[in-house]
């Protein structure tokens, strides 16, 4: 796993995290449907990853290349993040069908 991919991974750990422990954001994002928290959490993952695009930009700290290439990569590790997120809740929802239905 590289850069790109770990930092939209590590962040979006990081804002599940803050959802869940944080008063207040937590009784907020409960009252959210599954469909408007899974919205949420794909905006904040994919500001995480502009943010750190741009705080390498303009910042001593370079976690990409401020170039295209390193924009390029941080949307394909927030891709990769995304497309893991939703083969787990394909699968939680899957096995959660099968053991409603017995």
């Amino acid at each position: 796993m590289d850069l790109t991919t770990l930092i939209p991974a590590v962040a979006g750990a990081i804002l599940s995290l803050a959802f869940q422990i944080i008063p207040g954001l937590t009784e907020w994002y409960e009252q959210k449907d599954s469909k408007m928290k899974s919205l949420i959490m794909l905006g904040s993952i994919t500001i995480a990853g502009i943010a750190l695009f741009v705080l390498s930009c303009i910042s001593p700290w370079v976690y990409v290349a401020c170039n295209a290439e390193g924009a390029w990569g941080i949307v394909g590790g927030i891709a990769s993040i995304i497309t893991i997120m939703f083969i787990g809740n394909q699968a939680t929802h899957g096995m959660a069908k099968h053991f409603t239905n017995e």
